[in-house]
């Protein structure tokens, strides 16, 4: 454990800081001698120090299945978030112009991914990801990457254009609530990458290529709503034509194929209760999370 990991208990209030309410919290982080900082220091800062730069940390990795409250991030395993340690917290917040919800890159010396982080216990000394993170990460054989913060600021998703590797995303019943739900855990997109969700159905996993983001190649879906485009699945194969009696023999009657590049509807980062099926490639798209 790092020297750093000794003030933790000192530092923060509460056992685990989440990312999420850091951003309602950040409105108390005034840097002025007269303000008090946010609620979760405790340390009583008083003069915030100059951004440098670069601020990184090396740090090992860890799939999220090790963390010792699993149970309680399962819906992390399709996500792009991650889990930071509390005193990563810590050193960030002594700068000024931080921006919340925090980002940060991952890299390694062949690979960097862009996430977002979900907490950032205390009592912890490594960063854990979801398992694909990890899988992609550690191609290299690296145990040890580099956690950077982020100061590039991401534009607002408006429009993603995804293909589904099977066609068994055709067979989800609620398209809408299934998106809805499991879009928002990637609260970073990337033109040419892959977001993997479960298949509720089965035990294999529903991948989709991410051919088109907007309006930037790299965007976050924080609070937006996002318009969704699938494009006809790569394994999907018209069904034979069937055979039709008309009295005097049989006629071929083929089955309309989804049409290509179909607007799917508009997802929300704002929940919804209400509850509209979607029929997969027809129609016009709609707007998740309103009337």
């Amino acid at each position: 454990m790092s020297d750093s990991d000794s003030f933790d208990s000192e530092i923060f209030d509460s056992e685990s800081v989440n990312n999420d309410n850091i951003d309602n919290i950040h409105s108390n982080i005034i840097h002025n001698d007269n303000i008090e900082v946010a609620t979760f220091r405790n340390d009583n800062i008083k003069h915030y120090q100059k951004k440098p730069n670069d601020i990184s940390f090396k740090l090992p990795i860890a799939q999220l299945c090790y963390y010792y409250d699993y149970d309680k991030l399962l819906d992390l395993e399709f996500s792009s978030k991650i889990v930071v340690p509390s005193y990563v917290l810590e050193e960030i917040t002594k700068y000024e112009d931080i921006s919340f919800p925090m980002v940060f890159n991952i890299k390694t010396d062949n690979n960097e991914i862009t996430v977002t982080a979900h907490s950032f216990p205390i009592g912890i000394d490594c960063v854990y990801v979801p398992y694909i993170m990890y899988d992609n990460l550690t191609s290299d054989n690296a145990p040890v990457i580099t956690l950077q913060y982020s100061n590039t600021k991401l534009e607002k998703a408006t429009k993603l254009v995804l293909q589904p590797h099977l066609a068994d995303f055709l067979d989800i019943d609620d398209h809408k609530d299934y998106l809805e739900y499991y879009i928002n855990n990637y609260t970073i997109i990337e033109k040419n990458s892959m977001i993997v969700t479960p298949n509720e159905s089965t035990v294999n996993n529903l991948y989709f290529n991410v051919i088109e983001v907007e309006p930037a190649d790299k965007v976050i879906t924080i609070d937006t709503d996002v318009e969704i485009i699938f494009k006809t699945p790569l394994n999907y194969r018209e069904p034979p034509p069937k055979l039709i009696s008309n009295g005097n023999g049989f006629n071929l009657q083929h089955t309309k194929s989804p049409e290509k590049d179909q607007p799917s509807p508009s997802l929300s980062t704002k929940p919804t209760k209400k509850k509209k099926t979607f029929v997969p490639f027809s129609g016009k798209g709609h707007r998740l999370g309103g009337d």
